[in-house]
């Protein structure tokens, strides 16, 4: 050990050993990326043991947005389709709910929340509304939602 290593302390995974060489705690490497799954294929045993965010939603920037938000221990699964709610949340350790509701109708809406509410009922729910009305909201927040945004 020099004395370089004694003044800056012990190395971090991934630190560059040399003085000015990367940036301190981080690997050169790329992040790693969340894996985003979009059926239903998602192994018993990685669904069971990763917290999980599921995003309903059928735009891609939301839910890539979702991915670089989480960690390489989670799992983002994308439900294009609110009619997947149940699938989506029953199998899945979920923490963390988007919605984004441009392309869901008004009744499913309501729906949806009630299937967030009854199978992830401890997860932390964005809702993403396309058209803000104040009924709307009213609807919404009359649900466990805790972010509403439009």
């Amino acid at each position: 050990m020099d004395d370089d290593d004694r003044t800056r302390g012990p190395r971090r995974e991934g630190q560059k050993g040399a003085v000015g060489r990367g940036r301190a705690g981080r690997s050169d490497k790329a992040p790693a990326r969340t894996p985003i799954f979009t059926d239903g294929n998602i192994d018993a045993s990685i669904a069971t043991r990763h917290p999980a965010i599921v995003v309903f939603s059928a735009d891609d920037e939301i839910v890539n947005l979702a991915a670089q938000a989480a960690t390489d221990s989670w799992i983002v699964k994308q439900c294009a389709d609110a009619g997947e709610a149940r699938e989506g949340l029953s199998r899945l350790r979920v923490r963390l709910v988007v919605i984004d509701d441009q392309k869901i109708d008004a009744p499913t809406r309501g729906w949806l929340l009630e299937q967030v509410r009854k199978y992830a009922g401890s997860a932390l729910v964005i809702y993403i509304a396309s058209d803000h009305d104040l009924d709307g909201e009213r609807r919404t927040r009359a649900h466990p939602v805790q972010f509403y945004t439009a």
